[in-house]
Protein backbone atom coordinates (compact mmCIF):
# COMPACT_ATOMS: atom_id res chain seq x y z
CA UNK A 1 0.00 0.00 0.00
CA UNK A 2 1.00 3.40 -0.69
CA UNK A 3 1.47 5.26 2.75
CA UNK A 4 0.80 8.92 0.84
CA UNK A 5 -2.23 8.07 -0.55
CA UNK A 6 -3.66 6.74 2.88
CA UNK A 7 -1.85 10.17 4.34
CA UNK A 8 -3.52 12.50 1.22
CA UNK A 9 -7.09 10.15 2.20
CA UNK A 10 -6.98 10.92 6.15
CA UNK A 11 -6.26 15.09 5.26
CA UNK A 12 -9.25 15.00 3.00
CA UNK A 13 -11.65 12.35 4.40
CA UNK A 14 -14.59 14.22 5.52
CA UNK A 15 -15.28 16.82 2.87
CA UNK A 16 -15.77 18.93 6.29
CA UNK A 17 -12.44 20.37 6.67
CA UNK A 18 -11.53 18.23 9.31
CA UNK A 19 -7.52 18.02 9.29
CA UNK A 20 -7.23 14.22 10.74
CA UNK A 21 -3.56 14.56 11.50
CA UNK A 22 -4.43 17.62 13.85
CA UNK A 23 -7.36 15.68 15.46
CA UNK A 24 -5.28 12.94 16.30
CA UNK A 25 -2.38 14.97 17.66
CA UNK A 26 -4.98 16.74 20.05
CA UNK A 27 -6.27 13.58 21.39
CA UNK A 28 -2.43 12.25 21.84
CA UNK A 29 -1.34 15.64 23.49
CA UNK A 30 -4.14 14.88 26.02
CA UNK A 31 -3.53 11.78 27.13
CA UNK A 32 -0.18 12.84 28.19
CA UNK A 33 -0.02 16.89 28.90
CA UNK A 34 2.36 19.07 29.57
CA UNK A 35 1.61 21.50 32.27
CA UNK A 36 0.95 24.20 30.11
CA UNK A 37 -1.28 22.55 27.59
CA UNK A 38 -3.28 21.31 30.62
CA UNK A 39 -4.01 24.56 31.54
CA UNK A 40 -4.38 25.97 28.40
CA UNK A 41 -7.12 22.72 27.97
CA UNK A 42 -9.07 23.98 30.76
CA UNK A 43 -8.89 27.83 30.08
CA UNK A 44 -10.19 26.96 26.98
CA UNK A 45 -12.72 25.00 28.32
CA UNK A 46 -13.88 27.36 30.51
CA UNK A 47 -14.73 29.03 27.68
CA UNK A 48 -16.38 26.41 25.92
CA UNK A 49 -18.52 25.66 29.07
CA UNK A 50 -20.18 29.58 29.09
CA UNK A 51 -21.10 28.94 25.09
CA UNK A 52 -24.56 28.93 23.86
CA UNK A 53 -23.01 26.51 21.12
CA UNK A 54 -21.62 24.13 23.43
CA UNK A 55 -24.09 20.59 23.07
CA UNK A 56 -24.29 17.77 25.36
CA UNK A 57 -25.31 14.15 24.32
CA UNK A 58 -25.96 12.59 27.51
CA UNK A 59 -26.34 14.58 30.46
CA UNK A 60 -23.42 14.29 33.34
CA UNK A 61 -21.08 13.04 31.06
CA UNK A 62 -18.42 15.36 29.88
CA UNK A 63 -16.86 12.98 27.21
CA UNK A 64 -20.31 13.65 25.70
CA UNK A 65 -19.79 17.56 25.40
CA UNK A 66 -18.89 19.25 21.96
CA UNK A 67 -18.76 21.96 19.48
CA UNK A 68 -22.43 23.19 18.18
CA UNK A 69 -20.42 25.05 15.59
CA UNK A 70 -18.10 22.54 14.41
CA UNK A 71 -19.10 19.28 16.15
CA UNK A 72 -16.04 18.51 17.33
CA UNK A 73 -15.75 16.75 20.83
CA UNK A 74 -14.56 19.09 23.47
CA UNK A 75 -12.77 16.76 25.21
CA UNK A 76 -10.13 16.09 22.18
CA UNK A 77 -10.13 19.83 20.95
CA UNK A 78 -9.32 21.94 23.82
CA UNK A 79 -5.90 20.52 23.65
CA UNK A 80 -5.70 21.48 19.78
CA UNK A 81 -2.13 22.92 18.84
CA UNK A 82 -4.12 24.76 16.75
CA UNK A 83 -4.23 28.91 17.01
CA UNK A 84 -7.40 29.80 17.08
CA UNK A 85 -8.79 26.47 16.98
CA UNK A 86 -12.22 27.36 18.31
CA UNK A 87 -14.76 28.31 15.12
CA UNK A 88 -15.93 31.34 17.10
CA UNK A 89 -12.66 32.70 17.69
CA UNK A 90 -13.78 32.99 21.31
CA UNK A 91 -10.26 31.38 22.59
CA UNK A 92 -7.87 34.04 21.51
CA UNK A 93 -7.47 35.92 24.71
CA UNK A 94 -5.99 32.70 26.42
CA UNK A 95 -4.39 31.08 23.85
CA UNK A 96 -1.64 34.15 24.04
CA UNK A 97 -0.67 33.23 27.30
CA UNK A 98 0.21 29.79 26.11
CA UNK A 99 1.01 29.30 22.71
CA UNK A 100 4.22 31.07 21.40
CA UNK A 101 4.45 31.59 17.74
CA UNK A 102 7.16 28.94 17.72
CA UNK A 103 4.80 26.48 18.66
CA UNK A 104 1.32 27.75 16.99
CA UNK A 105 -0.12 25.66 13.91
CA UNK A 106 -2.42 28.28 12.28
CA UNK A 107 -4.78 27.55 9.93
CA UNK A 108 -8.11 29.05 8.19
CA UNK A 109 -10.31 26.34 9.85
CA UNK A 110 -10.67 23.52 10.94
CA UNK A 111 -12.96 21.19 13.30
CA UNK A 112 -10.99 18.82 16.05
Amino acid sequence: MDWYIVDDYIETSNGLGMDMKEIIAAWIIKASPKDSQKKLAQERYEICEQCPKKETLFNNYKWSEYCGECSCLLEGKIFSRLYDGCPLHKWLTVEDKYLSESSVIKKDKTII
